[in-house]
Order: structure tokens, then sequence, then C-alpha cells
């Protein structure tokens, strides 16, 4: 089964695109100020959680063409989804959330001079901009729609992959892991 997972080389450039990581950044409202009384709360194991709770891209990609908007909304409900998208007239929806990342984005210049769009950003990461292209999945096309408003969209290129839950094999062995470490703690 995994053998048949391997990737295209365009595929492994989009998906080295849409990759981002955790979310870790500063809320600008508390930015160099010292906060009495603050009360957090830390995910401990989530990595390990959503590897056993989670599924994932578990066959090959197919190359979606003449995509409907009917056939995109189905595939971001049920299929895991890598896609070039182009965003049009982007505006926050959460004041001081700012999810899109500056760095994962393309097309904000424009023309020969590389001037910048209409963009504004919080410290590295999207506020508004008149149009950004970027690589997402279908997690980040659901967290995008949370946390901004599009006036339009454009998609480029989108790759689509069965959800399934990682092999029984890797599974237990996270299991082990996670409670080795929790025994250490």
């Amino acid at each position: 089964l995994m053998r048949a997972l391997t990737l295209e080389p365009d595929e492994y450039r989009q998906l080295k695109h849409a990759f981002a990581g955790g979310f870790t950044h500063a809320n600008a409202r508390w930015v160099k100020r010292v906060v009495e009384n603050m009360r957090s709360f830390d995910f401990t194991s989530s990595y390990p959680a959503v590897m056993v709770l989670k599924k994932f891209p578990m066959s090959k990609g197919k190359l979606v063409s003449r995509l409907t908007m009917e056939k995109f909304k189905k595939y971001l409900e049920t299929k895991c989804c890598l896609i070039d998208v182009t965003f049009y007239g982007v505006s926050e929806k959460l004041e001081f959330e700012h999810y899109i990342s500056v760095s994962k984005c393309w097309n904000i210049k424009s023309g020969e001079d590389k001037k910048r769009l209409n963009v504004q950003e919080d410290n590295g990461r999207i506020i508004s901009a008149d149009a950004l292209s970027m690589s997402i999945t279908e997690l980040d096309w659901d967290i995008i729609s949370k946390f901004y408003t599009v006036e339009a969209f454009e998609i480029h290129r989108m790759v689509i992959y069965e959800k399934g839950y990682l092999p029984k094999d890797f599974i237990l062995a996270i299991l082990e892991m996670y409670r080795d470490k929790t025994k250490l703690k």
C-alpha cells in the first residue's frame, strides 16, 4: 500500500509550498505588555492524538480537471485536498487573529516594478490584501474561511486524495511511545 503513495515532482513542490507547521503568533493587542492574572492552557500530546484519531491522504493523488463549484465543495468535505489558489479582496473577520503567513504567499506583488498590492500585515501575517496566491489544504481552506472574508477566488491546480487512518502498526507504535513518554513525566 505505502509504495503506491509516491509523489509526482509537481505534486511534491506543491506539498512543500503548502506545508506551514504549527500556528504560533503573538496577539498584536498584547505585544510588549505585561499581563497580570493571566491563565493559559497547553495541549499536551496533540500531535500523537491527531495522528491516531484523524484521517490522512492514503491514496495516490489525482489531479482534478473541469472543476465545478459543486464538485469543489464536495471534495473539501470528503477528500484530502491540495489546492493552488488565488484569493481576491481578502480582509480579516477577527481583529488580531491572522492565519495567513506572508511567507507562504506568492503573487502579492504585481507588475514589472514589483510594488506590493494593497496589503496590510500583522508581524508577517496577512490582515488584508487585494490579491494573494498560495498552496493550501482543505484544512487551511476551512480555517481561512473562518478568519477571512474573500470576495472571489480562482483555483489553479487541485489534487485530491482518499482519506484514511494511518496503518495499524504505525498507530500502535505512536501509542507505545506516548505511553513511554507519560511514564517518564
